[in-house]
């Protein structure tokens, strides 16, 4: 297998991704580092958005977000 193949890294998104001890057992049985998705990361947010609320609900909100960038023609 060359170096550039497998899996490098593994981003947790969803409801269920702040469970306690979730990315640290999944880290440990994959041998990889895990982390919380921040899909607004790179998003330019109004001010009177509540960052620390987003900042919160982030993991769940991933897919609303990936859907709300969406362009006619995505597949």
């Amino acid at each position: 297998m060359a170096a550039e193949e497998g899996i490098h890294s593994i981003y947790l998104s969803g409801g269920s991704a702040k469970a306690p001890g979730l990315s640290r057992l999944i880290q440990e049985k994959l041998g990889v580092p895990v982390h919380l998705s921040e899909p607004f990361r790179s998003f330019t947010v109004a001010k009177h958005i509540d960052r620390d609320y987003l900042q919160e609900s982030a993991t769940a909100l991933a897919v609303g977000a990936g859907l709300a960038i969406r362009r006619p023609g995505d597949k």
